[in-house]
């Protein structure tokens, strides 16, 4: 009986190895998925021993733990890149337009990501024909994207999201079009809701 018990405990604990390896009881996103927590889990440990590098006093634990910290990194980037091998993000990415926007924004997709920050692609409808100061048409244009949670909260750091910069357009009123950027920091998602676009001054404040 004793000997049932132990295989049967055994058998228990390897099995809650194997989860934690592999990425089990890490909490979803609704619309990120476990990028929040894989990235803040990361974070967290490469924190601490980056802490523990600059704490310690012997050159020989110093190297022992920046060689650690690389290899956690490393492992980091593989698991996000493991993750968005196979990870689908089917319920729509919630977002706020502006109205002083010369273009509506139609959807927003996730294109990619890393342990840092995650890739968004927006299809958007313009309003009106776009010019530059000129009077000419102009051949790109952003949109300023902050992430918040449900009570409205800043999530990370403001960014701008842009069409292509090498240059297309021209962009006239009615036709569709896409803008791309990135944000971050991913480690503090976990609370993610929605995508706000914010205007360029409340963007510059925050730079």
């Amino acid at each position: 009986m004793k000997s049932q018990n132990f295989i049967f405990a055994f058998f228990i604990g390897l099995g809650l190895i194997i989860s934690s390896c592999g990425g089990g009881g890490l909490s979803d996103n609704q619309y990120l998925g476990k990028l929040p927590a894989l990235a803040n889990k990361y974070d967290t440990q490469l924190d601490e021993l980056k802490e523990k590098g600059k704490q310690a006093t012997d050159m020989e634990k110093a190297f022992e733990y920046d060689k650690k910290y690389k290899l956690m990194k490393e492992e980091a980037d593989n698991a996000i890149d493991e993750y968005m091998a196979t990870a689908e993000f089917t319920t729509p990415i919630p977002f706020d337009n502006n109205p002083d926007y010369k273009f509506e924004v139609l959807e927003i997709t996730i294109s990619g990501a890393s342990r840092s920050r995650v890739n968004l692609k927006a299809k958007v409808k313009i309003k009106e024909d776009l010019k530059n100061k000129y009077g000419g048409d102009e051949k790109y244009f952003f949109g300023y994207i902050k992430a918040v949670d449900k009570d409205g909260n800043t999530l990370g750091k403001p960014t701008a999201m842009s069409s292509s910069l090498s240059g297309g357009g021209p962009y006239l009123a009615d036709a569709e079009a896409e803008i791309s950027g990135s944000i971050g920091s991913l480690s503090e998602f976990i609370g993610f809701a929605k995508i706000v676009f914010i205007s360029n001054e409340e963007y510059k404040k925050t730079k």
